[in-house]
């Protein structure tokens, strides 16, 4: 089974999902089907892009698959700046079996070197940036009104699902000292959900261009990694 459509892609040996390298450390990410959580397996197909540095690689569990696309990219809307680095994650999932819960997140791994950090939402946009005396890393992710908003139109989300986004607002994305993470909750069986972690790094000084960087619609990160 494909969730993404990876014709410039070609199949490579099985490889361990990368941790995200920042200046201040390494970001993981872990999704937990209902509250237990997954790891990748070593049998699951791995897709690497011919010229880009984008990766495709799978999750499975008894009851459904996830596919995590990997893209480092140059943001649009930003000037790039000597430093910045961003990095992307989007992730579709797809159950085969009703009544499963999904939480994607993105954490911290021990040994960090960051001392500070704070919530730095915006319109369509939950996101934390933490920081040193030099470095600045910002990751994002997309609120509750923008994923009802690519539910309630079908665009890489199910309509089921819009309701629960406008209800639920805060308890959707939850926004911690150490994470960001998106809670979805019944899957619909072979539909698929599609997530995304937008991840930016740089000095410290450039922390408007970071938070800025961090804000991507899907549909960019998806052109950047040449797959739909």
């Amino acid at each position: 089974m494909r969730l993404f459509n990876t014709d410039r892609y070609a199949l490579v040996d099985m490889v361990q999902s990368p941790q995200l390298s920042t200046p201040l450390g390494n970001l993981l990410r872990t999704y937990a089907v209902n509250s237990n959580y997954l790891t990748l397996q070593q049998d699951r197909p791995c897709y690497r892009h011919m010229s880009r540095d984008c990766t495709v690689y799978q999750w499975a569990w008894p009851g459904g698959i996830i596919e995590e696309l990997h893209v480092t990219f140059a943001p649009q809307n930003v000037n790039l700046l000597h430093g910045l680095k961003c990095q992307a994650i989007v992730a579709r999932v797809q159950a085969c079996k009703p009544s499963q819960t999904l939480d994607a997140g993105l954490s911290w791994v021990p040994g960090y070197h960051w001392t500070e950090g704070c919530g730095e939402p915006g319109e369509g946009l939950e996101a934390r940036s933490w920081t040193n005396d030099d470095w600045n890393v910002v990751a994002g992710t997309e609120d509750s009104e923008y994923l009802a908003g690519r539910s309630r139109s079908g665009q890489w989300m199910p309509h089921g699902l819009a309701a629960y986004f406008s209800r639920h607002g805060k308890d959707v994305v939850q926004v911690r000292h150490e994470s960001l993470s998106v809670h979805l909750p019944e899957l619909e069986p072979d539909v698929y959900c599609q997530i995304q972690f937008v991840i930016a790094s740089g000095h410290r000084e450039d922390d408007l261009a970071l938070w800025l960087a961090a804000d991507q619609f899907p549909e960019v990160l998806l052109a950047a990694a040449e797959c739909s």
